[in-house]
Protein backbone atom coordinates (compact mmCIF):
# COMPACT_ATOMS: atom_id res chain seq x y z
CA UNK A 1 0.00 0.00 0.00
CA UNK A 2 1.43 3.75 -0.80
CA UNK A 3 1.58 6.28 1.07
CA UNK A 4 -1.35 7.97 -0.92
CA UNK A 5 -3.98 5.24 -0.28
CA UNK A 6 -2.78 5.19 3.41
CA UNK A 7 -5.52 6.95 5.50
CA UNK A 8 -4.55 9.32 7.63
CA UNK A 9 -5.90 9.83 11.07
CA UNK A 10 -4.63 13.26 11.71
CA UNK A 11 -7.62 15.94 13.41
CA UNK A 12 -9.65 17.11 10.12
CA UNK A 13 -11.10 20.38 9.04
CA UNK A 14 -14.41 20.53 11.18
CA UNK A 15 -16.81 20.98 7.48
CA UNK A 16 -15.30 17.85 6.38
CA UNK A 17 -15.43 15.71 9.87
CA UNK A 18 -18.93 17.31 9.61
CA UNK A 19 -19.32 15.67 6.25
CA UNK A 20 -17.77 12.28 7.04
CA UNK A 21 -20.02 11.95 10.46
CA UNK A 22 -23.17 12.65 8.15
CA UNK A 23 -21.93 11.22 4.77
CA UNK A 24 -24.99 8.66 3.67
CA UNK A 25 -24.21 5.19 3.42
CA UNK A 26 -24.92 4.35 -0.75
CA UNK A 27 -23.95 0.62 -0.53
CA UNK A 28 -25.65 -0.25 2.84
CA UNK A 29 -28.59 -2.83 2.22
CA UNK A 30 -31.87 -2.43 4.80
CA UNK A 31 -31.72 -4.90 7.58
CA UNK A 32 -34.08 -5.98 10.12
CA UNK A 33 -33.94 -2.81 12.80
CA UNK A 34 -33.61 -4.24 16.61
CA UNK A 35 -36.05 -2.81 18.96
CA UNK A 36 -35.56 0.94 19.23
CA UNK A 37 -32.12 0.73 17.68
CA UNK A 38 -31.27 1.77 14.13
CA UNK A 39 -27.73 1.07 12.04
CA UNK A 40 -27.14 5.75 11.28
CA UNK A 41 -27.06 5.13 15.32
CA UNK A 42 -24.52 2.87 15.66
CA UNK A 43 -22.67 4.75 12.83
CA UNK A 44 -22.75 8.04 14.39
CA UNK A 45 -21.27 6.33 17.79
CA UNK A 46 -18.52 4.37 15.76
CA UNK A 47 -17.86 7.47 13.91
CA UNK A 48 -17.97 9.84 17.03
CA UNK A 49 -15.28 7.30 18.76
CA UNK A 50 -12.90 7.14 15.84
CA UNK A 51 -12.93 11.35 16.06
CA UNK A 52 -12.54 10.91 20.05
CA UNK A 53 -9.12 8.58 19.01
CA UNK A 54 -10.65 5.34 20.64
CA UNK A 55 -11.49 2.01 18.70
CA UNK A 56 -14.89 1.48 18.11
CA UNK A 57 -15.78 -1.89 19.73
CA UNK A 58 -19.61 -3.19 20.46
CA UNK A 59 -19.22 -2.61 24.61
CA UNK A 60 -18.20 0.92 23.61
CA UNK A 61 -20.74 1.55 20.99
CA UNK A 62 -23.44 -0.13 23.62
CA UNK A 63 -21.94 2.22 26.25
CA UNK A 64 -22.52 5.40 24.02
CA UNK A 65 -25.85 4.45 22.96
CA UNK A 66 -27.32 2.89 26.32
CA UNK A 67 -29.43 0.32 24.64
CA UNK A 68 -29.36 -2.13 21.76
CA UNK A 69 -28.33 -5.91 21.79
CA UNK A 70 -24.75 -6.92 21.46
CA UNK A 71 -25.91 -9.32 18.82
CA UNK A 72 -27.34 -6.63 16.51
CA UNK A 73 -24.79 -3.67 17.62
CA UNK A 74 -21.76 -5.81 15.99
CA UNK A 75 -23.81 -6.83 12.93
CA UNK A 76 -23.88 -2.90 12.38
CA UNK A 77 -20.65 -2.39 13.65
CA UNK A 78 -19.09 -5.38 11.06
CA UNK A 79 -20.70 -3.03 8.02
CA UNK A 80 -19.29 0.17 9.40
CA UNK A 81 -16.05 -1.44 9.41
CA UNK A 82 -16.41 -2.87 5.91
CA UNK A 83 -17.31 0.63 4.76
CA UNK A 84 -15.19 3.04 6.76
CA UNK A 85 -12.40 2.67 3.64
CA UNK A 86 -14.77 3.62 1.02
CA UNK A 87 -16.19 6.36 2.92
CA UNK A 88 -12.79 7.83 3.51
CA UNK A 89 -11.95 7.10 -0.10
CA UNK A 90 -14.60 8.62 -1.45
CA UNK A 91 -14.89 11.60 -0.15
CA UNK A 92 -15.51 14.41 -2.64
CA UNK A 93 -12.98 17.25 -3.02
CA UNK A 94 -10.85 15.65 -0.10
CA UNK A 95 -7.50 13.79 -0.80
CA UNK A 96 -5.89 12.25 2.16
CA UNK A 97 -2.21 13.21 2.85
CA UNK A 98 0.48 10.72 2.68
CA UNK A 99 1.85 9.18 5.98
CA UNK A 100 4.92 7.47 6.92
CA UNK A 101 5.21 3.57 5.60
CA UNK A 102 5.30 2.09 9.39
CA UNK A 103 2.16 4.60 10.22
CA UNK A 104 0.64 3.21 7.45
CA UNK A 105 1.39 -0.07 8.37
CA UNK A 106 0.25 0.07 11.71
CA UNK A 107 -3.13 1.38 10.36
CA UNK A 108 -3.46 -1.00 8.37
CA UNK A 109 -2.65 -3.89 10.88
CA UNK A 110 -5.08 -1.73 13.19
CA UNK A 111 -7.92 -2.30 10.49
CA UNK A 112 -7.34 -5.70 10.20
CA UNK A 113 -7.36 -6.30 13.75
CA UNK A 114 -10.57 -4.74 13.97
CA UNK A 115 -12.22 -6.24 11.11
CA UNK A 116 -10.82 -9.70 12.85
CA UNK A 117 -12.41 -9.05 16.32
CA UNK A 118 -15.41 -7.66 14.89
CA UNK A 119 -15.90 -11.23 12.61
CA UNK A 120 -15.08 -13.19 15.43
CA UNK A 121 -17.64 -11.55 17.84
CA UNK A 122 -20.19 -11.31 14.72
CA UNK A 123 -19.34 -15.27 14.35
CA UNK A 124 -19.76 -16.02 18.09
CA UNK A 125 -22.29 -13.70 18.37
CA UNK A 126 -24.11 -15.68 15.31
CA UNK A 127 -22.74 -18.89 16.64
CA UNK A 128 -24.55 -18.45 20.06
CA UNK A 129 -27.70 -17.06 17.87
CA UNK A 130 -28.13 -19.73 15.96
CA UNK A 131 -27.19 -22.24 19.09
CA UNK A 132 -29.87 -21.05 21.16
CA UNK A 133 -32.20 -20.89 17.98
CA UNK A 134 -31.60 -24.55 17.29
CA UNK A 135 -32.26 -25.03 21.02
CA UNK A 136 -35.59 -23.13 21.11
CA UNK A 137 -36.82 -25.41 17.92
CA UNK A 138 -35.98 -28.81 19.18
CA UNK A 139 -37.49 -27.91 22.50
CA UNK A 140 -40.40 -26.47 19.84
CA UNK A 141 -40.43 -29.77 17.82
CA UNK A 142 -40.26 -31.95 21.19
CA UNK A 143 -42.93 -29.70 22.81
CA UNK A 144 -44.68 -30.45 18.94
CA UNK A 145 -44.36 -33.61 19.08
CA UNK A 146 -45.38 -34.01 22.51
CA UNK A 147 -48.56 -31.55 21.49
CA UNK A 148 -49.15 -34.18 19.12
CA UNK A 149 -48.82 -37.36 21.26
CA UNK A 150 -51.12 -35.75 23.87
CA UNK A 151 -53.88 -34.72 21.38
CA UNK A 152 -53.85 -38.49 20.17
CA UNK A 153 -54.03 -39.55 23.51
CA UNK A 154 -57.05 -37.12 24.03
CA UNK A 155 -58.79 -38.46 21.19
CA UNK A 156 -58.34 -41.58 21.99
CA UNK A 157 -59.57 -41.27 25.28
CA UNK A 158 -62.82 -39.26 23.70
CA UNK A 159 -63.42 -42.25 22.06
CA UNK A 160 -63.27 -44.74 24.78
CA UNK A 161 -65.38 -42.26 26.71
CA UNK A 162 -67.76 -41.79 24.37
CA UNK A 163 -68.11 -45.28 23.95
CA UNK A 164 -68.64 -46.04 27.22
CA UNK A 165 -71.00 -43.05 28.07
CA UNK A 166 -73.06 -44.95 24.81
CA UNK A 167 -72.66 -48.13 26.63
CA UNK A 168 -73.50 -46.62 30.00
CA UNK A 169 -76.64 -44.94 28.45
CA UNK A 170 -78.08 -48.40 26.64
CA UNK A 171 -77.24 -50.29 29.89
CA UNK A 172 -79.57 -47.55 31.79
CA UNK A 173 -82.26 -47.69 29.09
CA UNK A 174 -81.89 -51.74 29.76
CA UNK A 175 -81.92 -50.96 33.35
CA UNK A 176 -84.77 -49.03 33.46
CA UNK A 177 -86.92 -51.64 30.84
CA UNK A 178 -86.34 -54.21 33.54
CA UNK A 179 -87.34 -51.62 36.24
CA UNK A 180 -90.25 -51.13 35.12
CA UNK A 181 -90.59 -54.61 34.34
CA UNK A 182 -89.93 -55.51 38.21
CA UNK A 183 -92.32 -52.97 38.56
CA UNK A 184 -95.10 -54.51 37.24
CA UNK A 185 -94.03 -58.12 38.16
CA UNK A 186 -94.26 -56.63 41.93
CA UNK A 187 -97.51 -55.04 41.51
CA UNK A 188 -99.09 -58.16 39.99
CA UNK A 189 -97.98 -60.02 43.25
CA UNK A 190 -99.19 -57.44 45.48
CA UNK A 191 -102.57 -57.93 43.73
CA UNK A 192 -101.79 -61.88 43.63
CA UNK A 193 -101.14 -61.92 47.75
CA UNK A 194 -103.87 -59.51 48.13
CA UNK A 195 -106.42 -61.81 46.30
CA UNK A 196 -104.87 -64.88 47.72
CA UNK A 197 -105.38 -62.81 51.72
CA UNK A 198 -108.85 -62.65 50.63
CA UNK A 199 -109.29 -66.39 50.01
CA UNK A 200 -107.29 -67.30 52.73
CA UNK A 201 -109.61 -65.14 55.08
CA UNK A 202 -112.65 -66.71 52.85
CA UNK A 203 -111.42 -70.19 53.93
CA UNK A 204 -110.75 -69.49 57.10
CA UNK A 205 -114.48 -68.06 57.44
CA UNK A 206 -115.54 -71.34 55.92
CA UNK A 207 -113.24 -73.64 57.66
CA UNK A 208 -115.12 -71.37 61.47
CA UNK A 209 -118.53 -72.57 59.68
CA UNK A 210 -117.15 -75.83 59.03
CA UNK A 211 -116.39 -76.12 62.55
CA UNK A 212 -119.63 -74.84 64.18
CA UNK A 213 -121.87 -77.32 61.54
CA UNK A 214 -119.46 -79.95 63.06
CA UNK A 215 -119.94 -79.06 66.70
CA UNK A 216 -123.75 -78.87 66.15
CA UNK A 217 -124.15 -82.10 64.40
CA UNK A 218 -121.98 -83.79 66.77
CA UNK A 219 -124.26 -82.31 69.79
CA UNK A 220 -126.94 -83.64 67.54
CA UNK A 221 -125.81 -86.68 67.30
CA UNK A 222 -124.60 -87.02 70.97
CA UNK A 223 -128.22 -85.68 71.90
CA UNK A 224 -129.33 -88.84 69.26
CA UNK A 225 -126.97 -91.25 70.55
CA UNK A 226 -127.89 -90.70 74.77
CA UNK A 227 -131.28 -90.63 73.27
CA UNK A 228 -130.88 -94.14 71.03
CA UNK A 229 -128.86 -95.27 74.02
CA UNK A 230 -132.04 -94.85 76.15
CA UNK A 231 -134.69 -96.14 73.98
CA UNK A 232 -132.31 -99.28 73.06
CA UNK A 233 -131.76 -99.78 77.04
CA UNK A 234 -133.99 -103.09 76.92
CA UNK A 235 -133.29 -104.14 73.77
CA UNK A 236 -131.46 -107.54 73.20
CA UNK A 237 -127.53 -108.28 73.49
CA UNK A 238 -127.48 -108.36 69.47
CA UNK A 239 -128.82 -104.58 69.15
CA UNK A 240 -127.17 -103.79 72.23
CA UNK A 241 -123.69 -105.17 70.63
CA UNK A 242 -125.02 -103.18 67.19
CA UNK A 243 -125.61 -99.97 68.89
CA UNK A 244 -122.08 -100.50 71.08
CA UNK A 245 -120.40 -100.72 67.81
CA UNK A 246 -122.15 -97.65 66.81
CA UNK A 247 -121.24 -96.20 69.64
CA UNK A 248 -117.45 -97.34 69.00
CA UNK A 249 -117.80 -95.90 65.02
CA UNK A 250 -119.22 -92.77 66.58
CA UNK A 251 -116.07 -92.32 69.14
CA UNK A 252 -113.51 -93.04 66.33
CA UNK A 253 -115.73 -90.97 63.92
CA UNK A 254 -115.17 -88.16 66.44
CA UNK A 255 -111.83 -88.90 66.61
CA UNK A 256 -110.93 -88.49 63.22
CA UNK A 257 -113.10 -85.57 62.70
CA UNK A 258 -110.76 -83.85 65.78
CA UNK A 259 -107.59 -85.11 64.11
CA UNK A 260 -109.08 -83.41 60.86
CA UNK A 261 -109.65 -79.84 62.44
CA UNK A 262 -106.24 -80.15 63.89
CA UNK A 263 -104.85 -81.11 60.03
CA UNK A 264 -107.23 -78.39 58.96
CA UNK A 265 -106.06 -75.87 61.83
CA UNK A 266 -102.53 -77.30 60.52
CA UNK A 267 -103.29 -76.56 57.04
CA UNK A 268 -104.86 -72.86 58.20
CA UNK A 269 -101.71 -72.59 60.15
CA UNK A 270 -99.40 -73.14 57.38
CA UNK A 271 -101.19 -71.20 54.69
CA UNK A 272 -100.65 -68.16 56.48
CA UNK A 273 -97.11 -69.20 57.18
CA UNK A 274 -96.75 -69.54 53.31
CA UNK A 275 -98.84 -65.66 53.18
CA UNK A 276 -96.03 -64.42 55.84
CA UNK A 277 -93.24 -66.02 53.91
CA UNK A 278 -94.80 -64.29 50.79
CA UNK A 279 -95.07 -60.85 52.43
CA UNK A 280 -91.33 -61.70 53.93
CA UNK A 281 -90.42 -62.53 49.80
CA UNK A 282 -92.09 -59.52 48.52
CA UNK A 283 -90.10 -57.49 51.06
CA UNK A 284 -86.97 -59.05 49.99
CA UNK A 285 -88.40 -58.09 46.30
CA UNK A 286 -88.88 -54.61 47.33
CA UNK A 287 -84.88 -54.48 48.93
CA UNK A 288 -83.51 -56.30 45.50
CA UNK A 289 -85.53 -54.07 43.76
CA UNK A 290 -83.82 -50.68 45.47
CA UNK A 291 -80.51 -53.01 45.33
CA UNK A 292 -80.99 -52.97 41.62
CA UNK A 293 -81.00 -49.46 41.11
CA UNK A 294 -77.75 -48.87 42.66
CA UNK A 295 -76.35 -52.54 41.25
CA UNK A 296 -77.76 -52.14 37.71
CA UNK A 297 -75.48 -55.96 36.55
CA UNK A 298 -77.84 -57.97 39.62
CA UNK A 299 -81.28 -57.14 38.16
CA UNK A 300 -81.58 -59.75 35.98
CA UNK A 301 -80.21 -62.29 38.83
CA UNK A 302 -82.80 -60.57 41.13
CA UNK A 303 -85.26 -60.70 38.80
CA UNK A 304 -84.75 -64.86 38.18
CA UNK A 305 -84.88 -65.34 41.86
CA UNK A 306 -87.63 -63.33 42.20
CA UNK A 307 -89.89 -65.11 39.77
CA UNK A 308 -89.03 -68.35 41.19
CA UNK A 309 -90.11 -67.10 44.77
CA UNK A 310 -93.41 -65.88 43.10
CA UNK A 311 -94.02 -69.18 41.28
CA UNK A 312 -93.34 -70.76 44.49
CA UNK A 313 -95.70 -69.03 46.71
CA UNK A 314 -98.16 -69.33 44.25
CA UNK A 315 -97.39 -73.27 44.07
CA UNK A 316 -97.72 -73.46 47.87
CA UNK A 317 -101.04 -71.20 47.87
CA UNK A 318 -102.63 -73.38 45.40
CA UNK A 319 -101.37 -76.68 47.29
CA UNK A 320 -102.97 -74.94 50.60
CA UNK A 321 -106.29 -74.00 48.65
CA UNK A 322 -106.65 -77.55 47.43
CA UNK A 323 -105.79 -79.10 50.55
CA UNK A 324 -108.16 -76.68 52.48
CA UNK A 325 -111.03 -78.00 49.93
CA UNK A 326 -110.21 -81.53 49.67
CA UNK A 327 -110.12 -81.21 53.76
CA UNK A 328 -113.87 -79.78 53.56
CA UNK A 329 -115.00 -82.19 51.13
CA UNK A 330 -113.66 -85.28 52.70
CA UNK A 331 -115.23 -83.86 56.36
CA UNK A 332 -118.53 -83.08 54.39
CA UNK A 333 -118.33 -86.59 53.23
CA UNK A 334 -117.93 -87.94 56.68
CA UNK A 335 -120.56 -85.94 58.01
CA UNK A 336 -123.16 -87.37 55.12
CA UNK A 337 -121.72 -91.09 55.79
CA UNK A 338 -122.08 -90.66 59.46
CA UNK A 339 -125.82 -89.50 59.13
CA UNK A 340 -126.78 -92.58 57.10
CA UNK A 341 -125.40 -94.56 59.25
CA UNK A 342 -127.56 -93.29 62.53
CA UNK A 343 -130.56 -93.38 59.87
CA UNK A 344 -129.77 -96.67 59.27
CA UNK A 345 -129.24 -97.45 62.91
CA UNK A 346 -132.67 -95.64 63.43
CA UNK A 347 -134.64 -97.32 61.23
CA UNK A 348 -133.23 -101.13 62.45
CA UNK A 349 -133.84 -100.80 65.90
CA UNK A 350 -137.02 -101.59 67.42
CA UNK A 351 -139.57 -99.70 69.31
CA UNK A 352 -138.58 -98.43 72.31
CA UNK A 353 -140.43 -100.42 75.29
CA UNK A 354 -142.88 -98.72 77.59
CA UNK A 355 -141.82 -97.87 80.65
CA UNK A 356 -142.72 -99.96 83.69
CA UNK A 357 -145.72 -97.39 84.97
CA UNK A 358 -147.59 -97.47 82.03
Amino acid sequence: MTEAETPNLTPMAPNRASDLLEAPDPGAEPLRRAARLREADVRQAADALLLEGGRPTVERVRARLGRGSPNTIALFLDRWWRDLGARLRDLPGQELPAVPEPVAQALLALWSQAIDEARGLLKDSLGERESELQQRQSALEARAAELERASEELARERVALMQTVTLAQQQLAEANDRHRADQARLEALERDGARLAEQLEAARREAAEGAQRLEAARQGFEAERRGLIERLDATERHWAREVDEARQALAAERKRLEATERTHAAEVVRVREALAVGHAERDHLATTLAETREALAAARLDGERLKAAVESHEQRAEEAVKALKDTQASSVRQLEGMQRQLHDLLERAPPRRRSRGA
